[in-house]
């Protein structure tokens, strides 16, 4: 479910802002493969791609893959964040606040 709040586009169909409650989120795209580059606002991140398209990382996480490539691993940029490991035909559930638990199938 989309939030309510004030959503506009770029010319590729792409969210360039949200804006909530007073507070406003912009976005970044690379202009030759359109992916997301950064994020501005209150939070902010530098997306980072591999050879395949998948992300590597965003400044505060990093990202691994299997062969596939299935999300395998998340690891934390900086000290004091957990190492999260995934396995393989297990639905993961992200909130918000980007914890990250296992959920059954």
């Amino acid at each position: 479910m989309i939030s309510p709040g004030n959503y506009v586009y770029n010319g590729n169909g792409n969210i360039s802002s949200v804006t909530m409650g007073g507070s406003t989120a912009t976005y970044a795209y690379n202009s030759t493969c359109k992916r997301l580059t950064a994020l501005g606002g209150a939070i902010v991140r530098s997306y980072a791609y591999d050879v395949y398209g998948s992300v590597s990382g965003d400044g505060e996480w990093s990202y691994g893959y299997d062969d596939v490539p299935n999300l395998k691993q998340i690891t934390p940029a900086a000290e004091g964040r957990e190492l999260m490991q995934f396995t393989p035909g297990v639905k993961v559930l992200v909130s918000p606040s980007v914890s990250v638990r296992e959920s059954p199938s």
